[in-house]
């Protein structure tokens, strides 16, 4: 890897012969077929997608677009989807998932657009429903940042199974500019801003954040295009597509964790709210007062529920942990900050398994 500052990579990416998503595509993917439209507003032409092959596999294709030309430029609104962008990608994807092909997402924008027409359409919702939506598709994600990913507009298709950046690409969670801006309130301080926030590939690697990092050639991807896309499609990252069972059966076990998670949080919703609603508080101070008091005081707040409401409450309790095993349930206990403690967690597990055992024999 060359040893780039974080803004010497800035200037490659913004070099305007760089490659972008439409030079990649016909030379990563075969027979490519671009589909259109969010069947909701329109197109946007910052997001394109469609299906194509990968070596003989069919996959679903969602990349961010940006131009070399002000004409280019104009068109795909500067690499800055509007929500309609976003509400396309995310049509695709769950065509994706239906016909059980992966999705390649390819990443390169400084940020979805943030003009009035673009909020009025509810950019912050597209956003955040991606997001959402990514986490729980069935079928395998791979992104691939290929100059900048910067904030949002990135990470609404960058929710993924597998991440993979370019050597000199950036992902942030917002541009050094609006950086400096904001901590400075001068954003001609962006390079200086650039070199603090910690968003290179090297970087984000050392954080976990990205999976993989694609070489470039001497001076950025721009001084040989085709070289670099062959480099692209036969990357390690690109080749897991071949092995879908695996990127499945990893898919899969990530819905487990999310769904078994969301489950446990309704149902401590559930058994808390009761506490506060229908039993008085117990006045004990959680955080310095001794460990025995802290239990005490719960464990009453747990007899009381039973007391007073147990039938309708562990009715809602039950239809919520159908799911969920009785270990996990005796594990998340250990995930409240406000009754985690050391030796004394098994006497709370203890509380809450024969609360559940007395209610599942009613």
């Amino acid at each position: 890897m060359s040893e780039l500052t974080a803004c010497q990579r800035l200037d490659i990416i913004r070099h305007k012969g760089r490659p972008t998503a439409k030079d990649y595509i016909p030379l990563i993917f075969d027979d490519f077929f671009e589909m259109h439209g969010d069947r909701l507003f329109g197109d946007d032409g910052a997001v394109m997608g469609g299906i194509a092959y990968f070596k003989g596999i069919p996959v679903t294709v969602i990349a961010e677009v940006k131009g070399r030309d002000l004409a280019e430029n104009q068109k795909c609104n500067f690499g800055m989807p509007h929500p309609e962008g976003y509400r396309k990608a995310l049509r695709l994807a769950r065509q994706a998932e239906k016909f059980h092909r992966p999705v390649i997402c390819l990443v390169d924008t400084a940020g979805a657009f943030c003009g009035v027409e673009a909020e009025k359409r509810g950019q912050g919702e597209a956003i955040a429903k991606n997001i959402m939506e990514f986490m729980t598709l069935k079928t395998p994600v791979i992104s691939i940042i290929l100059g900048e990913g910067g904030s949002g507009g990135a990470l609404a298709l960058a929710v993924c199974d597998e991440l993979a950046m370019l050597e000199n690409a950036i992902y942030s969670v917002i541009s050094p500019r609006g950086f400096a801006s904001i901590l400075w309130k001068d954003s001609t301080r962006e390079r200086e801003a650039c070199d603090i926030m910690k968003i290179t590939a090297e970087d984000l690697t050392r954080l976990g954040v990205c999976d993989h990092i694609i070489s470039e050639a001497d001076g950025g991807a721009h001084n040989d295009p085709h070289v670099h896309g062959g480099k692209l499609r036969a990357h390690a990252v690109l080749r897991r597509v071949h092995n879908r069972a695996e990127l499945v059966l990893e898919r899969q076990h990530r819905l487990l964790f999310v769904h078994k998670t969301k489950a446990l949080g309704q149902i401590f919703g559930v058994l808390l709210a009761a506490c506060t609603v229908e039993v008085k508080p117990v006045e004990v101070n959680l955080v310095r007062t001794p460990v025995a008091v802290r239990l005490a005081a719960v464990e009453q707040r747990y007899f009381a529920l039973m007391r007073l409401s147990g039938h309708t409450v562990c009715a809602d309790a039950e239809r919520t942990a159908v799911d969920v095993d009785q270990q996990v349930l005796v594990n998340a206990v250990s995930l409240n900050p406000v009754i985690a403690v050391t030796d004394e967690l098994t006497e709370l597990r203890a509380v809450i398994q024969r609360a559940f055992r007395k209610f599942g024999r009613q």
